[in-house]
């Protein structure tokens, strides 16, 4: 019942468990979804005094992944799993004196959308709305319960102070805060290499890059639109290396020939260029105190797995109390959801690997971190 995502994998960083619905924002139906019983402003569940809405269910319906989250139930008992999960984490971060104040999630929002907008051609805020999500949705859906179980795991912890932020940035400034040239680009791409040469070829002779675009057989991008930003030096992406050598002595309006990439024929047009940029100290704080915070809780992952197993307990425990004292309540009637709401009464024993410290235990040291 835990939703605390990414802290069983200790190698990964914990950033792709809140970016799974951007990046999996292409495979959304946002009309395949309809409920003839409720409106998007009815509640389909509440956790103490937090509402879970249609549309909020809905949404993340809509954009829900069983491959990046496996599941045994249906999509539906998942989703609200998990959303009435977060709402659990946040009366848990109530009650332990560490949710998340409203400057922090902006704070945080802040570095977050950042590190989106440094490799992404969209902003942060349309990449959201292109999944349905404003960017409150975003903050108090997603940012803000994630960031509660961030703070329940280092909350023995003391915020960076400057001196430390500062020499995080002087370490990182190459590999985190440096971006070599970059360009935005579209794409067409063909299966046949006669087909592709005779594009080229009338591009060449003046027709518009943008009117061959129905004929491209790639239907992850958007018009076109390569969603990322290619770096310009083979060095930092080597999986790209065939782009990046049609591309790189192109302008913005200038057009590559056919080249083979990925069992496909790619013709390329350069729509914008960004030179290499350094992110300065100041414009780099948000991103990094996210940063900072991320590397806290794999730390703390890595060396106090104690302390996960101690929160993913008071959550579980707490989901358990609230349920049989009806504090968590199911308006959604079919069997599934109501049988969801008898097995957070009723939850099975956990396996070993997630039980608390046995009584007596060594109580877990505090590291330094931030938050």
């Amino acid at each position: 019942m835990s939703i605390m995502l990414g802290f069983r994998r200790a190698s990964a960083r914990l950033l792709p468990a809140l970016t799974a619905l951007i990046i999996c924002a292409g495979c959304a139906h946002k009309d395949s979804v309809v409920s003839p019983n409720l409106d998007a402003g009815d509640t389909v569940a509440t956790v103490g005094d937090q509402p879970i809405t249609q549309a909020e269910f809905y949404t993340q319906l809509q954009n829900f992944d069983p491959q990046s989250t496996p599941s045994t139930g249906s999509a539906g008992r998942t989703v609200l799993e998990k959303l009435i999960n977060a709402k659990v984490v946040l009366e848990l971060a109530q009650q332990e004196g560490v949710l998340p104040t409203s400057a922090q999630v902006d704070q945080y929002y802040q570095g977050f959308a950042g590190l989106q907008e440094s490799q992404s051609v969209k902003p942060f805020a349309q990449s959201l709305a292109d999944i349905g999500l404003t960017v409150d949705d975003f903050k108090n859906e997603l940012l803000k319960p994630q960031l509660a179980q961030f703070f329940l795991v280092t909350k023995d912890s003391l915020p960076p102070t400057d001196k430390e932020m500062q020499t995080y940035y002087d370490k990182h400034k190459v590999d985190r805060f440096s971006e070599p040239a970059r360009a935005r680009i579209k794409v067409i791409s063909l299966a046949d290499q006669t087909d592709a040469n005779q594009i080229d070829k009338l591009i060449k002779g003046g027709k518009p890059f943008d009117s061959f675009l129905p004929r491209s057989i790639s239907t992850q991008f958007d018009n076109g639109d390569f969603p990322q930003w290619v770096g310009l030096d083979p060095a930092t992406d080597i999986e790209f290396v065939p782009v990046i050598n049609a591309i790189k002595q192109l302008k913005p309006g200038d057009t590559s020939g056919p080249f083979l990439f990925k069992g496909l024929w790619w013709i390329v047009q350069v729509v914008d260029e960004r030179p290499a940029t350094v992110v300065s100290f100041a414009d780099a704080r948000p991103i990094v105190a996210y940063e900072m915070l991320l590397d806290k809780v794999q730390q703390t992952q890595t060396q106090n797995p104690q302390q996960i197993e101690a929160v993913e307990t008071e959550q579980r425990d707490l989901t358990v109390k609230m349920a049989q004292a009806d504090q968590i309540k199911i308006s959604l009637q079919q069997q599934q959801y109501q049988q969801l709401l008898a097995a957070m009464k009723n939850p099975p024993p956990p396996p070993p690997s997630q039980m608390a410290p046995p009584s007596g235990a060594p109580a877990p040291s505090s590291q330094q971190g931030a938050h």
